[in-house]
């Protein structure tokens, strides 16, 4: 696909990459902020995810000509992919989130007050969400990691 676009593989180890994937995890910053919102969009995605998942293997059974009883089929479908999602607010009220709210995540976040306040001292324009990028980004890989360890009940 990507050499049939005429755009250089640079690196490239493998003969395959020009074949698409299926992402293990993705991130999405969401204008919604409020929690039985972002709740709503975690569990509408997932739905999505196994409704073409389900299209995808149904399609690939009748492409191979695969008979097996639709239950067991419908079974599998809701096993796998394992889907587990968090959600960060990027908005407390009318704020944004700031370092302070992550305090819980992280043993430290003084490195990142520093960067912060580097900014402030000395950036052309006020700092905002963009430079806690890393930050968030991390809590939110904590906060999966936490998520996938979890019990389902």
């Amino acid at each position: 696909m990507v050499r049939k676009e005429k755009i250089d593989v640079i690196n490239s180890q493998s003969v395959y990459v020009d074949q698409p994937s299926i992402p293990n995890r993705f991130v999405a910053f969401v204008p919604q902020s409020d929690e039985a919102e972002l709740r709503h969009l975690g569990e509408e995605i997932s739905r999505k995810v196994r409704e073409e998942w389900g299209q995808i293997v149904f399609k690939t059974m009748e492409g191979l000509n695969i008979t097996c009883p639709e239950d067991k089929v419908e079974k599998q479908i809701k096993r796998f992919p394992e889907i587990y999602w968090v959600a960060l607010p990027l908005k407390i009220g009318d704020r944004d989130i700031a370092i302070e709210d992550l305090g819980e995540i992280f043993e430290s976040t003084e490195k990142y007050r520093d960067i912060w306040q580097f900014a402030v001292d000395n950036g052309e324009y006020s700092p905002n969400l963009g430079l806690l990028y890393q930050i968030i980004y991390s809590s939110l890989e904590k906060l999966i990691g936490a998520r996938k360890k979890s019990e389902e009940f």
